[in-house]
Formats: structure tokens, C-alpha cells, sequence
């Protein structure tokens, strides 16, 4: 509008009146930049918050899960000490009941877990033996038939109790009689 003015002639040709559009819009020009650096710095500040945020809370999860990775640790090494002992109070009882104890599941392997004097009835350690082997190592015949007999008994899950009767009951070695009795364990029957 300015520009038509001049042109007819209302407004002289003065410096600003010539010039002024273009003074306008590097005026414009210039606040406009001066809003966009004004927004990016509160943006950037914002960033900048969240991330110090975000970290201190990251921080803060880091900690409390060392913290509680160490108490577990801690209660894990209470239980296991806890756990040997009991091991160690079973293992007392079973050297010294004169009586020996094993035990074995479908595997037919001994269990790690037997009285003194069984290892001393078989004058071997016992752990992870083959139990028909163990009672029959010359005698294979006699081997296969306590094996057959042991696998029918894990076998059936109800009455089982028939055929227990047709597992021997006593063995001779070592200047000792073994005089057995079986029971069946759920936890053993089921492989749990």
C-alpha cells in the first residue's frame, strides 16, 4: 500500500517509504528467528530434564535391584548353608543307625544319598550304580529278573504292592547278612 502511495505521489520519496517493505520483512525475519531460538533452547531444556530424570531413575532402579540381587544372594547362601546342615544332620543319622539306606527310582540307579553301611555292606561307593548290578554281578539271570521286577513295580502306579513281595529279601557279603525291606517313596515313584 505504501508502494502505490509513492508511486501516485501522496507520499514523497523519502528513505523509509522506499526502503520499508524490506525493513519490515528483515524485521519480521528477525523476530521470527529470535522465537525459533527461543523454543529450541525450551525444548532442548526440556530434553535435557527428562533425560536427568530419566537417568536418576535409572540410577535409582539400578541400585534398589543390586540391593536386592545382594539380599538374595545372601538368603540363597542362608538356605544353602541351612540345606547342608540338614544334609550333613541326615547323613550323622544314616552312619550311625546301623542300618543301611538307599534309595533308587526308575533309573534303577542309587541315589547319591546311603548309609555308611551299605558302602561298607558292598565294600564300594554306591552312588549312581546300577541297583540290579549291584546285587547281582555274576548273576545275570537273577540280574534281569530283579530288573524286570523293579521296572513293573514303577511301572504301576496303583497296586504295586503284590509284586514287592517278589523282590528278594536277603543277601549275604562281606561277613554281613542283608536282611532288606523295600517302601515305596511317592516323590521317588513319580521321578519327583
Amino acid at each position: 500500500m505504501l508502494l502505490a502511495l509513492r508511486s501516485v505521489g501522496i507520499l514523497p520519496d523519502h528513505f523509509i517509504f522506499v526502503y520499508g517493505l524490506q525493513f519490515g520483512a528483515m524485521l519480521e525475519v528477525l523476530l521470527f528467528s529470535m522465537a525459533l531460538a527461543d523454543r529450541i533452547n525450551t525444548i532442548t531444556r526440556e530434553k535435557k530434564k527428562i533425560q536427568e530424570e530419566s537417568l536418576s531413575s535409572l540410577q535409582l532402579t539400578m541400585l534398589e535391584t543390586e540391593r536386592h540381587s545382594l539380599l538374595q544372594t545372601e538368603w540363597n547362601r542362608a538356605l544353602e548353608n541351612e540345606i547342608n546342615e540338614k544334609k550333613m544332620s541326615i547323613r550323622f543319622l544314616l552312619d550311625h543307625a546301623e542300618e543301611g539306606f538307599l534309595t533308587f527310582n526308575q533309573s534303577l540307579l542309587v541315589h547319591p544319598e546311603y548309609s555308611r553301611v551299605c558302602q561298607e555292606f558292598f565294600a564300594q561307593k554306591l552312588a549312581y550304580f546300577y541297583f540290579p548290578a549291584l546285587l547281582y554281578a555274576e548273576q545275570l539271570q537273577e540280574m534281569e529278573v530283579l530288573q524286570k521286577t523293579l521296572t513293573k513295580i514303577f511301572q504301576l502306579t496303583t497296586t504295586p504292592l503284590p509284586y514287592i513281595g517278589l523282590l528278594p529279601t536277603e543277601w549275604i557279603g562281606n561277613g554281613y547278612v542283608l536282611t532288606v525291606k523295600y517302601k515305596l517313596s511317592p516323590h521317588i515313584v513319580t521321578g519327583k
